[in-house]
């Protein structure tokens, strides 16, 4: 008679324990630019590092660069708590007033960026 071979059972530190499901959640939630704050503190300071730059052209793209980053920043806050996207914690409650005060921070940051397009094209073009 042959013997039946036995699966050899894995140690239980080389065992995947976790679900699938929850391995997702966990890189939703290290991945740093979906979170809104990291994105609009990182456009801040490039725009405070395009100010130490002595070249005025890279130090006018740079400083559209960054108002671009904290754009994104605020319309990715606008869209997850409008609940188009989904937050890692869910769609939370948003009142009006905090909905105004993030468009009228979308507007500053718009009006920043047409500024140092206008500025760069002023003195170069």
């Amino acid at each position: 008679m042959a013997k039946k071979k036995k699966k050899k059972e894995k140690a239980y530190y080389e065992k995947d324990i976790r679900p699938e499901h929850l391995k997702e959640e966990d890189k939703k939630k290290s991945d740093l630019f979906s979170n809104t704050s990291f994105m609009i503190a990182m456009g801040f300071l490039i725009v405070m590092y395009s100010r130490m730059l002595a070249i005025p052209l890279s130090a006018r793209l740079i400083a559209i660069l960054g108002l671009g980053v904290m754009g994104s920043g605020i319309v990715r806050s606008i869209k997850i708590h409008k609940g188009t996207l989904e937050n890692s914690k869910g769609v939370k409650k948003y009142s009006k007033t905090n909905l105004i005060i993030d468009y009228i921070m979308i507007l500053i940051i718009v009006a920043g960026m047409i500024f140092n397009a206008v500025m760069l094209f002023k003195a170069y073009f």
